[in-house]
C-alpha cells in the first residue's frame, strides 16, 4: 500500500484486505485473505470425509502395530493422492514404543516449527531469552 490507505475488501495482489490491524510511521498492517488459498478450499461430502478418516485411522493402527506413535496428526500432515488415498506424512516427532507400550524417549509434543529458537539448544538462549 505504497503511499495510500487500504480499504476493507480491496484486492492487493492476491490478498483481499479484511481489516486494519495497526498503523504507524512505516505503514499499515492488515488482516487479509489469500485468494489463491481460498480457491483451493473444498468441502467434502460427508461420506467421502468418513472414508478418508477411516483410511487415516487404519494407517495409524498399522503404525501402532509396528510400535510407532506419530504424535502430530493434523490436517497438514495428511496428504491425499489424486485417487483420494490418504497418506500420513511428517513422522518428524514420532517415537517408538518399548515392549511395555511406553514411549522410548520423551521430548516436545508439537511440531518443531512452532517452537521458539531458545527451546532447541542452550546455545540459542543468549540470543533469545526465555520470558
Amino acid at each position: 500500500m505504497a503511499g495510500g490507505t487500504g480499504v476493507p475488501g480491496q484486492l492487493v495482489g492476491r490478498y483481499r484486505l479484511q481489516g486494519l490491524l495497526g498503523r504507524g510511521a512505516m505503514g499499515e498492517v492488515w488482516r487479509a485473505a489469500d485468494q489463491a488459498l481460498e480457491a483451493l478450499r473444498v468441502t467434502l461430502p460427508a461420506a467421502e470425509a468418513v472414508g478418508i478418516a477411516a483410511q487415516i485411522t487404519s494407517g495409524l493402527a498399522a503404525t501402532h502395530r509396528h510400535g510407532v506413535v506419530h504424535r502430530d496428526i493434523r490436517p497438514a500432515n495428511v496428504l491425499l493422492t489424486a485417487g483420494r488415498t490418504a497418506k500420513i506424512a511428517d513422522f518428524g516427532i514420532a517415537r517408538f514404543t518399548d515392549a511395555a507400550g511406553t514411549l522410548t524417549a520423551t521430548s516436545s509434543t508439537s511440531t518443531p516449527s512452532r517452537h521458539r529458537p531458545a527451546n532447541y539448544a542452550p546455545r540459542y538462549r543468549s540470543c533469545c531469552p526465555i520470558t
